[in-house]
């Protein structure tokens, strides 16, 4: 039955998606047949879908039939030629025109799909005058899966024995139909049944015949799951293959390995090998199993007294595919005592609490991984967090709900998974990649509750989430991945207000609108980089770093910056854009001149709105003048307290916030007063502070002057008569010796052996950045002095800085003596007075500065 619903169904698939269309038999099928036959008279026909010749007529039914009916009874030779030059597959063939056993054209389908170039023919039929046969899925080099001999009366089964063994290679279904002579053992002549191919290959046996069957026949069918007849039989002791009737009532001898059914053990078979041992219940241990022919174990156990399974060492345990030991006191599993291809598992009602790492992987691995293939009801589960293998287990296999952790009657949603983080001593309810609601929580939360709904496709906050809040002590939540557009003010309050708490918020695609404006603090303060993100997707420009921006709605231009309960001491740096301020609640006492212009200017250009209440104002004059213009734009004005005046804003006076105005020109007065009195002070003592600052190398750059004659040889030419000679030591000491040490040149040391005078005085007047003349009273009446003097003024008069420095002593009375150039000079600049008792410093001074 199940081999003709098989063909039946794919027959049907075949034909809904067109059938195998080989199309029309090839063109030259007639040339190709001549080619071959070896018949005197050669007589072929083609029309389309058919072919005559003079042995056989050729029919082709389009997408899945093909009908070869011999129309001679003697031939020399068969003559088939292929329908087709490319091998095809096809549904239904059927051969027809063989007159007896004896026949030669009585052959396999993977002869004739050779001949025909047909690779594979779901279903083959080959009729004779005295027996039908069947083959199912044949392909032209293996043969059928699946062979059906059906016999019309008594026949001789030579070629019949010919027939299956070229058919042996995967013959996997053998069925022997028709058989009818009682009191004879027909099955002696059946040759074919020793072949070891078909031993080796045959898993099931149908035999429907008229006569007694001896089982020893199939004693080497190693692999032989059952036998399926109704007629008598002769039992056969080693016989490891079950016999059924067709009601599928099967009796069982004993396994591969020699064993029997166990006792008190009923074994049977329905698509695999059943040990059923749920009666009576007391066993304390799982007895050696009986090795089936070639396939699985259901091993049914129930209700008995196991402690534990066995080692997978037990005799036959090796072959259980599903086991059920549900009601039993089994309390631990180790991996040594499960079957290697164990695929359902049923451990329900044992006092089982958690699973081996290796165990739980093996289950999840070994195709226990779909709804019911593994029982564990009313199991109190203490899963932990890191025993992934396990919670994959329980998560993918439970048809509803699994029962956590054992001091709490409570069930995790089958669309969560839950377990407990013994690192951070939390329970943990993950219900991520999942859209669902808030799963129901068990009524007692042990030590702290971590929900992860992240990647959940929530769109909206939980409803219950936030009274869940309060009620349990949920410690961390996840939300990141989802499409939350905002949380409600309740659970922001909630988690400002415990700070021990975490959530995350990232992956959403979170509103940049004013309502609820709590939440916007909330993201920037718990999570600044999602808060960023949300900002740059709203177009915000950047916003200053103590406040939040948002809009009033998401299709407004409007942006309101809002800066509440900062502890702001000043205005922040606000948008270009920004149309709303909100300073409420801060530490603010007062706006300087630029802010408030700033401010000012927004107003007139964007229609500012203020808002300023809760800062403890100092009322100024500014201030005042500020608000009392811009009234309209301060939205809580009657709000604002000048904490300088003790009273509100809209009370204060002009005279309150801004002094008389005759005391700003009187202070402006007396301010000018001290600059002026200053800056004379500076000016008449500006030499002698200089000289002071240039001496105590303090504020150098205002002491010190610019020199632009700084490449030359000699920092001063000493001019003065050879009578005033002995007055050189002290320059020599002060000036080169001294803590600047200046370069001199004079003519006793300077000056070359018979040069000209007057060219050593011009030389040495352009090699020196000072011209230093020690007007004595032998220098006026020298010649040589005031022609020194002379040419020395001619060289620095253009000059741009004052290089000459006339040194005057104490015996000179007047400048009669001097030509008139010399004397005016004199009288119209200024000179040094060797007497002065400032003289080595004021010198020192007139000197290049060296920094």
């Amino acid at each position: 039955m199940r081999r003709i619903l098989e063909y039946y169904l794919t027959l049907v698939s075949l034909t809904l998606v067109g059938g195998i269309n080989l199309g029309n038999i090839q063109d030259d099928y007639c040339k190709l047949y001549w080619n071959v036959s070896k018949l005197s008279e050669k007589s072929c026909h083609k029309n389309g879908t058919f072919v005559i010749t003079n042995e056989y007529r050729l029919t082709y039914k389009p997408n899945y039939l093909l009908v070869l009916n011999w129309t001679t009874e003697n031939f020399i030779e068969l003559n088939i030629v292929g329908i087709t030059n490319k091998i095809q597959n096809l549904t239904y063939m059927k051969i027809f025109g063989i007159r007896n056993t004896e026949d030669q054209r009585l052959r396999p389908s993977s002869f004739y799909l050779k001949k025909l170039n047909i690779e594979y023919v779901y279903n083959f039929e080959i009729n004779a005058e005295n027996f039908t046969i069947n083959e199912t899925k044949s392909h032209f080099e293996v043969g059928p899966k699946y062979l059906e001999i059906r016999f019309k009366r008594s026949v001789s089964l030579g070629l019949i024995n010919d027939y299956v063994a070229a058919s042996t290679k995967s013959i996997k279904t053998l069925s022997i139909r028709g058989l009818h002579r009682p009191g004879t053992d027909l099955f002696s002549h059946l040759k074919f049944l020793s072949l070891t191919e078909l031993q080796e290959n045959v898993l099931e046996l149908n035999l429907d015949v008229v006569m007694t069957v001896k089982m020893k026949y199939f004693e080497n069918y190693r692999k032989l799951r059952y036998i399926l007849i109704e007629g008598p039989y002769e039992p056969f002791e080693n016989l490891t293959a079950f016999i059924c009737n067709k009601k599928m009532k099967c009796k069982f001898t004993m396994g591969k390995n020699g064993r029997k059914c166990p006792a008190n053990c009923q074994c049977t078979y329905r698509d695999m090998f059943i040990i059923d041992c749920r009666k009576p219940r007391k066993s304390r241990q799982i007895p050696p199993l009986p090795i089936p022919a070639d396939y699985g174990i259901d091993l049914r156990f129930p209700g008995h007294q196991l402690i534990q399974l066995p080692n997978n060492t037990l005799p036959g345990y090796i072959k259980v595919l599903k086991l059920d030991v549900s009601d039993n006191n089994i309390n631990s599993i180790a991996i040594h005592q499960l079957p290697k291809e164990l695929y359902t598992l049923d451990i329900s009602n044992n006092p089982i609490t958690t699973l081996d790492d290796r165990v739980a992987d093996y289950l999840s691995k070994n195709s226990l991984n779909s709804r019911h293939s593994f029982g564990q009801r009313s199991i109190r589960w203490i899963v932990y967090c890191e025993q992934t293998h396990l919670l994959h287990l329980l998560h993918t296999n439970s048809v509803s709900q699994y029962v956590f952790y054992e001091q709490l009657n409570g069930k995790c949603s089958y669309k969560c998974k839950c377990c407990f983080d013994r690192k951070t001593q939390s329970f943990v309810i993950d219900c991520s990649s999942k859209a669902v609601d808030l799963p129901k929580l068990p009524n007692r939360i042990p030590n702290k509750l971590t929900l992860i709904f992240g990647n959940c496709s929530l769109k909206e906050f939980p409803k219950n989430l936030t009274r869940l809040l309060k009620t349990h002590n949920i410690t961390h939540l996840d939300l990141q991945e989802n499409y939350l557009k905002s949380l409600d003010e309740e659970t922001v309050d909630f988690y400002n207000n415990h700070d021990n708490t975490t959530i995350e918020l990232s992956g959403n695609p979170w509103n940049c609108i004013c309502k609820p404006r709590s939440f916007l603090f909330f993201l920037k303060k718990r999570n600044p980089a999602e808060y960023r993100m949300t900002m740059d997707r709203c177009g915000i420009p950047m916003c200053p770093d103590s406040c939040v921006c948002c809009l009033n709605n998401l299709n407004s231009s409007s942006l309101n910056v809002d800066c509440r309960g900062q502890r702001l001491k000043q205005l922040p740096l606000l948008p270009e854009s920004a149309t709303s301020l909100d300073l409420r609640d801060n530490n603010i006492t007062e706006i300087n001149l630029q802010s408030l212009d700033i401010l000012k200017n927004k107003i007139l250009s964007k229609g500012l709105k203020l808002s300023l209440s809760g800062n403890p104002w100092t009322c100024t004059c500014d201030l005042f003048t500020f608000t009392e213009k811009f009234t309209f734009f301060i939205q809580d004005f009657k709000e604002i307290e000048c904490s300088n005046l003790g009273k509100r804003l809209e009370f204060v006076e002009e005279s309150d916030a801004c002094p008389s105005y005759f005391i700003y020109p009187l202070l402006l007065f007396v301010f000018s007063m001290i600059i002026i009195t200053v800056l004379n002070a500076f000016v008449y003592f500006k030499q002698p502070i200089l000289m002071w600052f240039y001496e105590h190398e303090i504020c150098m750059s205002m002491a010190v002057r610019v020199d632009l004659e700084r490449m030359k040889k000699f920092d001063a030419f000493l001019c003065f008569t050879h009578k005033d000679e002995r007055l050189i030591e002290d320059y020599v000491e002060r000036l080169e010796k001294g803590q600047r040490q200046f370069r001199l040149c004079f003519y006793l040391r300077d000056w070359n052996v018979g040069a000209s005078i007057p060219e050593c005085i011009i030389q040495s007047v352009k090699d020196s950045r000072r011209i230093i003349i020690l007007m004595t009273k032998n220098f006026l009446e020298s010649t040589w002095g005031k022609l020194e003097f002379r040419l020395a003024l001619h060289a620095t008069s253009k000059d741009r800085c004052k290089r000459l420095i006339v040194i005057l002593y104490p015996d000179v009375e007047n400048f009669d003596e001097l030509d008139s150039e010399l004397k005016a000079y004199m009288v119209l600049n200024t000179y040094l007075r060797r007497d002065s008792p400032n003289f080595w410093n004021k010198l020192l001074y007139s000197m290049p500065h060296v920094t």
